[in-house]
């Protein structure tokens, strides 16, 4: 059972599927448009959220009106929370809930294998974190994480990016963030002991 998962989703988001990174690659290039894209990540979802899972949206879930919202929504499966992101905070609290989100918060802290991540829709500066292992966020799409910070003293702050473009376009098992983040953490620290290292990134 999943008792928790993460991503960024974005849906009914028209103008995405002409988005390019840097070199000047289109960011989803599996789909021509946002009903190709959305009828696949709806089903992605169902297929891995049972509807007694719980599942974080880390924001931006949709990017049309309230029709649209509550017509997604209600096709996905399990109980839904939403971190708010840039594009949410135009709703009505109404169109929340009868989308079928059951929260909604600025930011979530969620804990598992011992370590504590903050949950969030932007990336959070590292003074942000505090005691915090990691920022699980969204907002950037393709982009690739933040290069993690590492003290003097070996304590390592990492990011780790959500959206649909870097999770194969389906909500995380909570699980598998904490093994990603422990990844991160690790490489870090080699890096730290070794600048020289390459990245597996």
């Amino acid at each position: 059972m999943i008792s928790g998962s993460s991503q960024t989703s974005t849906f009914r988001h028209q103008n995405i599927y002409r988005f390019t990174d840097h070199y000047g690659n289109r960011i989803r290039p599996q789909f021509e448009s946002a009903e190709e894209g959305d009828a696949y990540m709806i089903q992605a979802w169902n297929a891995i959220v049972k509807p007694s899972d719980h599942v974080w949206n880390l924001g931006d879930f949709c990017m049309a009106g309230p029709e649209h919202w509550i017509s997604i929504g209600k096709r996905l499966n399990g109980h839904k929370r939403l971190v708010l992101g840039n594009h949410d905070q135009v709703q009505h609290i109404k169109t929340f809930t009868e989308a079928g989100f059951q929260k909604v918060q600025g930011a979530k802290e969620l804990q598992i294998a011992g370590l504590r991540m903050l949950c969030t829709h932007y990336p959070v500066h590292e003074s942000s974190l505090f005691k915090r292992d990691c920022n699980v966020h969204g907002h950037v799409h393709a982009n690739p994480d933040i290069t993690p910070k590492v003290s003097k003293e070996g304590q390592v702050k990492c990011w780790l990016n959500v959206c649909v473009e870097r999770m194969h376009y389906r909500p995380v098992h909570i699980e598998d963030l904490a093994k990603l983040i422990k990844q991160r953490r690790s490489e870090a620290l080699v890096m730290a002991a070794d600048p020289m290292t390459i990245s597996a990134d």
